[in-house]
């Protein structure tokens, strides 16, 4: 539903016009924001899924955040667990432009112990094989 007024839960404070998704005993499943919403330590863009105990679930952050000792860049997805911890995340590490301007990014997918370790990290290189459009006088 669409709100009309502020309401509050999870540690999320969600203002008029903002959507939020509730179960059926009306614990706060999700939602999504036009702006930015503050969870805690953290900036979250648009869309957002909380756990029915109340913690997050998956976010995209809409500011730099660190956690579990590690830098992650605006746009970054996080998973975490129902306990809190954080469980998996997904960012673009790198991105630019070949010599002819085709565009390339370095997508980087990490996963954690429920201690916060380390245990999977993998990057995936993507490079447009199209040239952008060259625009004469």
């Amino acid at each position: 539903m669409t709100l009309d007024e502020l309401y509050t839960a999870s540690g999320i404070a969600l203002v008029a016009g903002n959507r939020a998704v509730w179960d059926d005993n009306g614990a706060l499943l999700g939602g999504w924001s036009a702006d930015p919403i503050r969870a805690g330590a953290l900036t979250i863009d648009s869309d957002f899924r909380v756990y029915p105990n109340g913690k997050l679930h998956l976010v995209t952050i809409a500011a730099d955040a660190k956690l579990a000792g590690i830098d992650f860049p605006k746009r970054a997805q996080l998973t975490f667990r129902a306990g809190g911890s954080l469980e998996a995340a997904r960012y673009i590490a790198k991105q630019g432009f070949m010599i002819h301007g085709e565009p390339w990014h370095d997508t980087r997918d990490l996963t954690f112990d429920a201690a916060g370790k380390v245990t999977s990290d993998r990057t995936d290189h993507f490079q447009s094989t199209e040239r952008p459009p060259k625009f004469r006088k």
